[in-house]
């Protein structure tokens, strides 16, 4: 008997030890370190699993756009005619073009805004084809479907009238104190794009960014008066000799989703190169006090930032210009407009330079999907403050803002992120919504997620869905697959397709018995809101004779109230929450005031140890393997015996 005793003993010495291992191991397992990720400098070039990523598009296979265009500033109007040489990309056959007219958008304004269409026919002139109008658009019949591959070209003119109503992205305005601008965007007719749900015909929304588009390349003759300065979305190939105060401008632009200008008699013209690339801001005198060589200097930290982070900017050309109108900024292939006048135009600047490589290069469906390339640029600006200034105040303020908006005393139907403009005016939801989710609850749940996985997982994952699709429609569902292909987030997914954020109750926070030397802190926790999910929360603790509060992350899955145990060497005397890790907490976590630790070690132990995580399916074994190996002994005891 002395010697069953002697294994028993033993036995249990070994349970006790893979007991403390895994006590161990979980409690440092649950701080998310920041990770220093190594910079790719370049796009195509080994990824961090070595597979060269290529892009996938060659500008000689895509629709050309050839436009010759006239400004005429005392009616303030675009006449112009179009080349359009079409190629079938499609793997099915098309008989029919459809264009969208966007400026048609304005046309019940005051100052009216319009695009007219006339002269339709085969590029040769030789004959006249079939179109009609619709709401917005243009649809062209073709004298025979075009097979897969297939080109087809055609020759129109059109007119366009500039509305002086800025809250329209395509306006002018003329103010004698202020200055003159055109803001010149979807002026023309432009392909409507053909997917998988067939022809997207929908028209300019007052919803989000309304227009999808795909690549092309664009030959641009634009005449303006001699006294104009141009900034546009290509490279400038040359110019005319002066004609009349007249002078006409070359661009060209290759795989680019459109083509913009921004023109102006009063702008301030500041040039620099950024990797040999000819970068120009354009301002206007009463930006001048804050965009004088600042503006340029933030473009260019921003153009080297983005490009070492995703890989380099693409094309040949940037500008950045101010512009009247309601939106702050906006972007273009190869320019943007930063809003004259605009308090936040370092933030304007970022937001919109970023946007060159997520909706300019790697294009999206921007009604079906228009938070996926909004919230991932949101976040490039706030990593752009984070980089340069050491600044995390954007996710610091958005904390109780995610939390107001998430609620149902804001929206009862809840903020979701992945949901259409369409669901949104179909069904009569406030257009805040959009935005609130767009451009504030999206870059939220990105720093989450980057918290949860690391630096080294989030950017590798964003510089792969560069790459991967560059030049290219991409879905929410691809950005997913480039996380994935590094670390497995789907557990993670309910933060953008759920209407509200886990509202997490900390029910009780206790001293326990233990057979450990030290201290065993138990947490009750729960969920009670209208959506539960898994989600992993950080409370700080505060203990006994320590200047240090101590971090950790606790899983809650479940609306049944779960216990969880830590191991401390000094008594934990409070439980709070921690708003400098990442975390989005719901609103009663954010009122929640300091959680005294109940010191019960004198009453029951919670025996339900169990730290729940849903991305592995493992138990706790280790919490009974004393009884398992003692057993295991006295089996081979008895068994020695026997024989």
């Amino acid at each position: 008997m002395k010697v069953n005793r002697r294994y028993i003993a033993s036995g249990l010495m070994i349970g006790f030890l893979l007991l403390v291992a895994h006590v161990y191991v979980s409690l440092h397992s649950t701080d998310l370190k920041p990770y220093e990720r190594d910079i790719h400098t370049s796009p195509g070039v080994s990824g961090r699993d070595g597979q060269n990523i290529e892009y996938k598009v060659s500008s000689e296979s895509l629709t050309n756009y050839s436009m010759d265009i006239v400004l005429d500033s005392s009616s303030h109007t675009l006449s112009g005619t179009l080349i359009l040489d079409y190629v079938n990309t499609e793997d099915i056959d098309i008989g029919e073009l459809f264009f969208h007219l966007y400026p048609n958008a304005s046309v019940n304004e005051d100052v009216p805004g319009y695009l007219l269409v006339d002269n339709v026919k085969t590029k040769d002139l030789g004959q006249d084809l079939d179109f009609g109008f619709g709401n917005q658009l243009l649809n062209i019949t073709l004298p025979q479907a075009l097979l897969p591959g297939e080109s087809f070209s055609l020759y129109m003119e059109f007119e366009t009238a500039i509305t002086n109503n800025d809250s329209f992205r395509l306006n002018f305005k003329d103010d004698p104190s202020l200055g003159l601008v055109y803001a010149l965007c979807n002026y023309y007719p432009i392909l409507a794009v053909y997917d998988e749900q067939g022809w997207n015909l929908e028209p300019q929304y007052f919803v989000g960014d309304p227009y999808y588009s795909d690549i092309a390349n664009y030959y641009v003759n634009l005449t303006v008066p001699s006294d104009f300065k141009v900034a546009a979305s290509g490279e400038l190939l040359g110019e005319d000799p002066e004609v009349n105060n007249q002078i006409e401008y070359e661009f060209r632009m290759l795989n680019a989703r459109d083509f913009s200008f921004a023109i102006s008699p009063d702008y301030i013209v500041e040039q620099e190169t950024f990797r040999s690339i000819p970068v120009s801001v354009y301002y206007l005198p009463r930006d001048a006090g804050n965009w004088t060589l600042t503006a340029m200097d933030i473009t260019l930290y921003s153009l080297d930032l983005f490009s070492d982070l995703y890989g380099e900017y693409p094309y040949t050309s940037f500008s950045v210009a101010t512009t009247f109108g309601f939106y702050g900024g906006m972007d273009w292939p190869g320019i943007v407009w930063i809003q004259s006048g605009y308090r936040w135009f370092e933030t304007g600047i970022a937001h919109e330079v970023a946007h060159q490589w997520f909706y300019a290069v790697v294009g999206n469906d921007q009604i079906d999907e228009g938070f996926l390339d909004e919230g991932i640029v949101c976040y490039c600006h706030w990593y752009y403050f984070e980089n340069r200034y050491n600044y995390m105040g954007f996710f610091e303020e958005h904390l109780y803002r995610t939390a107001e908006t998430s609620n149902e005393t804001r929206y009862p139907a809840g903020l979701v992120i992945n949901r259409s403009i369409n669901y949104i005016l179909e069904n009569d939801i406030d257009g805040s919504h959009y935005w609130e989710a767009a451009y504030h609850k999206a870059p939220s749940v990105l720093h989450l997620l980057r918290t949860y996985i690391g630096d080294a997982n989030f950017f590798d994952a964003l510089e792969r869905f560069y790459t991967q699709y560059s030049f290219q429609i991409a879905t929410f569902n691809d950005l997913i697959d480039c996380f994935n292909y590094y670390i497995d987030i789907n557990w993670f997914l309910p933060w953008f397709n759920e209407g509200f954020i886990p509202e997490v109750e900390l029910v009780a926070a206790q001293l326990e018995n233990t057979t450990l030397s030290g201290y065993n802190l138990s947490l009750t926790l729960k969920q009670t809101g209208l959506s539960v999910y898994p989600t992993k929360v950080p409370f700080l603790i505060d203990v006994e004779g320590s200047s240090m509060d101590e971090l950790i992350w606790v899983w809650c899955n479940s609306s049944t109230p779960t216990n969880i145990q830590f191991q401390f060497d000094k008594k934990p005397t409070t439980v709070e929450i921690d708003t400098t890790s990442g975390y989005l907490y719901s609103l009663n976590l954010l009122e929640m005031e300091p959680f005294t630790v109940q010191d019960n070690r004198n009453s029951h132990s919670i025996t339900d140890t169990t730290d729940t995580d849903p991305t592995s399916s493992s138990t706790s074994w280790v919490m009974v393997s004393p009884l398992i190996i003692s057993l295991l002994i006295l089996i081979a005891r008895n068994d020695r015996r026997k024989k």
